[in-house]
């Protein structure tokens, strides 16, 4: 069975080992996002923490709401409060650009028949007393969670993810996409883009931008679904 954890394990350097801090988190917690928060990102307001900003996630029960900043000093970590999400969500999507905050799709809860249908933003460049989340017009597709997207020239790119279907006998099982969405944000708006070669559901988000281009690394495209109890750690 699936164990969720509260450790927290630090990594100072890129050649050095791994040790488990002191601090833990809130609460055990997966399944959600995580940007870096850079000292040197000058759009950020001043007083915003800088390390890493956890958004949402859950556990074996519920999904929450929770947005968080891990700081480390002095070996420990501390935890900085942001304003919470509009409503639970885990196995979302999104992009830090600019010192703002997008967030697409995912799921309220883990008892959900269908993805969140959101596309939500926070400015971290304002003060603090006009920092909340905003709801923005969602893409013209399927909801979805578990989707990859990316940012390029002020454009949001959002691929592929899973949508979630009833079966007959009322069991969900999941519609693996391999579409593709750009929300231009400069003008609001959406359009459709080329898909990719097939689904890259769960894949490491947000995307890597290379100059003008999105590196899209593996994810699950859904082929070995149905084999997942007998593959277990393999699949």
């Amino acid at each position: 069975g699936k164990v969720w954890y509260d450790s927290i394990f630090v990594l100072d350097t890129p050649d050095g080992k791994w040790r488990r801090s002191p601090s833990k988190l809130p609460r055990p917690l997966a399944y959600g996002l995580s940007f870096n928060l850079s000292e040197n990102d000058e759009a950020l307001a001043d007083d915003v923490p800088r390390g890493v900003l956890c958004l949402g996630g859950g556990d074996s029960q519920e999904h929450v709401s929770d947005c968080f900043v891990l700081t480390l000093s002095k070996k420990r970590v501390s935890i900085s409060k942001l304003p919470s999400l509009p409503a639970p969500l885990a196995n979302g999507t999104g992009v830090l650009h600019q010192g703002t905050i997008y967030l697409l799709g995912g799921l309220h809860s883990p008892a959900d028949e269908r993805p969140a249908n959101v596309f939500w933003k926070l400015d971290l460049t304002v003060p603090a007393n006009d920092r909340d989340w905003v709801a923005l017009k969602t893409w013209p597709g399927a909801p979805r969670m578990l989707a990859v997207a990316g940012v390029i020239n002020q454009t949001i790119c959002l691929f592929s993810g899973t949508d979630l279907l009833k079966n007959e006998d009322g069991t969900l099982r999941r519609h693996y996409l391999n579409d593709g969405f750009a929300y231009n944000l400069q003008k609001g708006q959406w359009r459709k883009t080329a898909a990719l070669p097939k689904p890259a559901v769960a894949a490491p988000t947000p995307a890597i931008t290379t100059k003008d281009s999105l590196l899209v690394i593996s994810g699950d495209h859904g082929e070995l679904a149905s084999q997942t109890e007998i593959l277990k750690d393999d699949h």
